[in-house]
């Protein structure tokens, strides 16, 4: 685990320290948050999970991508097609060239689905179904929210359906997003992924935590948080599947960048990067 805090702070020397927190939920359970701060007491990066050390791990690789991610920009690198697409979309790390790799398709498929709900006014149903613990004491910092999902249809992933879930916090006139994208039979602990991510886009913005990074969602995030601007397309209806063909990449690239860590990006050919911040907002 060292040698990953050495790979972060090789890339960003201004990482000074791994910080984590313990919650303790009603239920006897353990939520530990593992959280990486700059010379600024900034948040960098996060993992949360009940387990201390996937906490810290999540948080290490997380760190890491941000950290390539910022370094290819600042640089003003083709690499990546960091010029084209000037986010962190479809970016992964992890630790061999499979993993970063299926977890990039993963998350240009995931980016694909907000590119379909949003701009082609897709709907997506309300879903029922249980969730963790973790889960219910997350969602417990909101006022109230929504769980959305659909099932997607990839023929990278055979006959193996993929499930889109979306969780939508609110808090006061603000609205704060999470995603996961996983197998539909292939996950024990359903929406909790999303759960997290929301609650974490919630918790940045109320403490007014600087986030360390020139990522356009970023910024976004900390300026259009609660401003009443995310337009969404909450209709509750019942929807076709979506029938994904994720070869058609405009990019599927990975690289070794220090030994045991690989990064991977995808981009649907049907991706398109904007900057309304309407919609940005909502990323």
């Amino acid at each position: 685990m060292s040698s990953l805090f050495s790979v972060l702070q090789n890339l960003n020397p201004s990482i000074k320290k791994i910080y984590e927190y313990r919650s303790f939920l009603p239920s006897n359970e353990t939520l530990w948050t593992s959280i990486a701060r700059d010379s600024n007491s900034n948040a960098f990066s996060g993992g949360t999970h009940s387990n201390q050390l996937i906490a810290r791990t999540k948080c290490l690789y997380e760190g890491i991508e941000r950290s390539y991610i910022n370094e290819l920009s600042r640089n003003g690198e083709s690499s990546f097609a960091i010029k084209e697409f000037a986010s962190s979309n479809g970016f992964a790390c992890g630790p061999t060239k499979d993993f970063a790799t299926n977890r990039a398709i993963l998350e240009g498929i995931e980016r694909y689905c907000w590119d379909q709900w949003i701009d082609q006014k897709i709907t997506l149903s309300e879903a029922s179904i249980s969730i963790s613990n973790i889960s219910k004491f997350l969602l417990e910092d909101f006022t109230s929210h929504q769980l959305l999902s659909a099932e997607i249809i990839s023929e990278t992933f055979g006959s193996q359906p993929l499930l889109f879930n979306v969780c939508i916090g609110h808090f006061n006139d603000g609205v704060f997003w999470g995603s996961e994208l996983n197998m539909k039979n292939g996950s024990e602990n359903v929406f909790e992924h999303a759960i997290v991510e929301a609650n974490r886009n919630l918790k940045t913005f109320r403490t007014g935590i600087c986030i360390n990074s020139n990522m356009y969602e970023d910024l976004v995030l900390q300026k259009y948080g609660t401003s009443g601007l995310c337009e969404t397309r909450l209709s509750i209806a019942a929807i076709p599947k979506l029938h994904l063909i994720p070869n058609k990449f405009i990019l599927l690239k990975n690289k070794m960048i220090f030994d045991d860590v690989w990064i991977a990006r995808c981009i649907l050919d049907q991706f398109v990067e904007k900057r309304d911040p309407k919609r940005m907002a909502f990323w």
